[in-house]
């Protein structure tokens, strides 16, 4: 077995990422080396999975879109998560984190300094207390996406209707 998925496995197996699945935070849906795909629960209980790259790690930090399992392709651009309308003067993270364009990656990575796509762009991003950590590994990629679902500007399923 590869070095970087022995090293991956070890971390789904860890005790934080069961604590995360057993409080329903995110749930391992698959791992076909090197792609994991894992799912995040949002504050009104829609699951978003992620398709992750995760070659080199842990020192390299994964990269990933939102993927549907069932099409076995990205998740349509309609299904992505939003930002609450009413949050027009206020950081509007989830609309950053799942950018469908004005970047050149869009849809193909989070725009999160997580994130290796984003990280090769934005070196200074390594810099700060948020940014990819070897030492915390995959459940640092997940807390990070779970925080932006959770967030003050995710439009619910009910915000939208």
């Amino acid at each position: 077995m590869d070095p970087d998925e022995r090293y991956l496995r070890e971390d789904l197996a860890s005790i934080q990422w069961h604590l995360g699945e057993n409080n329903g935070r995110w749930l391992l849906k698959d791992l076909q080396w090197p792609h994991l795909y894992a799912s995040v629960f949002a504050k009104d209980g829609r699951e978003f999975t992620l398709k992750l790259d995760c070659c080199g790690y842990p020192r390299c930090a994964p990269t990933g879109h939102l993927w549907s399992l069932d099409l076995g392709a990205p998740l349509p651009r309609e299904q992505w998560p939003q930002s609450r309308p009413d949050c027009a003067d206020k950081p509007r993270s989830v609309s950053i984190v799942f950018r469908h364009r004005g970047w050149s990656f869009a849809g193909k990575a989070l725009y999160l300094p997580v994130d290796r796509t984003p990280l090769k762009d934005h070196p200074r991003w390594k810099d700060l207390p948020s940014a990819w950590s070897p030492d915390k590994g995959i459940c640092q990629y997940f807390e990070c996406v779970h925080d932006v679902l959770h967030g003050h500007d995710y439009a619910c399923q009910v915000d939208r209707a």
